[in-house]
């Protein structure tokens, strides 16, 4: 989910700005392009400040993961993540920020078949 940038502090300051002088709520919204709701929002807050976007950091793992798929070969990210305190959809992540992939470059290599010659 991709979020919005949060809107200027001139924006904000100029909607407050014509409230305080006479217009109504729902005309300050369309006026500037913003929902009323935001509008309303602006108004209950004690400061214009932008607020803190939520979400949480990831967990330290306390190890380079560069060095530790280095360390077990062969093993497949449910294996690792078993390994590691992290669920292997996170790691996952980690691992393709990090620029590591499991691609596995199997090359088969066909047995030629032979045909029947048809029978006359």
């Amino acid at each position: 989910m991709t979020r919005k940038a949060a809107y200027s502090l001139d924006l904000r300051q100029t909607a407050l700005n014509l409230i305080e002088s006479g217009k109504t709520q729902t005309a300050v919204a369309s006026l500037l392009g913003v929902s009323r709701s935001s509008v309303v929002r602006w108004l209950k807050r004690p400061t214009l400040a932008a607020s803190p976007r939520g979400g949480s950091r990831p967990r330290e793992l306390g190890i380079d993961l560069q060095e530790f798929v280095a360390a077990h070969p062969g093993k497949t990210l449910v294996q690792l993540a078993l390994l590691l305190p992290i669920e292997k959809t996170a790691l996952g992540v980690r691992l393709q920020k990090s620029g590591i992939t499991f691609k596995k470059k199997i090359t088969r290599i066909a047995k030629p078949t032979l045909r029947k010659k048809p029978s006359l």
